[in-house]
């Protein structure tokens, strides 16, 4: 029962009802909540707040920019190839809230057309030669694994823009499903003594 899970329904981009995937099926679900909530934040924000720098380049919008971007690198298929240091760095991504979120909708989709193959990924470490890169295996299911926490990891930022710019976001939104079930224990153990 390791490679299975169960969700349930929440939002327009995740499943229906309580079902049990495997884990491709798992984490494109988890991805899909995780871009709607970016989504409905994004909803909520004006072009001026979703733009707002408080620090440079750390606006909400650079940070969905680079993550959309990360998800653009993994689902073109480049015969099997990532290369997440190519993304193009897309300026409109970054200051229009409308096209960010029509872009989520397209990545929602196009996730749940993957299929777990072996991919490679390009690294070019920080130290050595400008030209000089290396290629990693991996798979789909690996990627998505790591974009999931890189993407989450992203939205606690654009959480703390947001607030800066006025916007609150949910008290789950950029946190750890992990974290979020270790709150849930707690407050279950807080009940539980009172």
């Amino acid at each position: 029962m390791n490679s299975l899970a169960t969700h349930q329904k929440s939002t327009s981009m995740e499943p229906e009802e309580t079902v049990y995937l495997d884990a491709l099926e798992a984490l494109v679900a988890d991805h899909r909540i995780q871009l709607a909530r970016i989504a409905d934040l994004l909803d909520r924000m004006s072009p001026q707040q979703y733009r707002s720098e408080q620090a440079p380049n750390a606006s909400v919008g650079a940070h969905v920019r680079h993550v959309l971007e990360h998800y653009d690198q993994l689902l073109d298929d480049d015969e099997g190839m990532v290369d997440y240091d190519r993304r193009p760095r897309e300026k409109r991504l970054e200051s229009c809230p409308r096209t960010a979120a029509s872009r989520i909708h397209l990545i929602a989709t196009a996730l749940t057309e993957l299929s777990n193959v072996p991919v490679r990924v390009r690294h070019r470490p920080e130290f050595g030669p400008e030209d000089y890169f290396f290629d990693i295996d991996s798979t789909i299911e690996r990627e998505l694994a790591f974009l999931l926490s890189h993407t989450i990891h992203h939205m606690a930022m654009m959480a703390q823009r947001a607030c800066q710019s006025g916007v609150e976001a949910p008290a789950s939104f950029g946190v750890m499903p992990s974290t979020l079930r270790y709150w849930q224990t707690l407050d279950t153990e807080s009940s539980n003594r009172s």
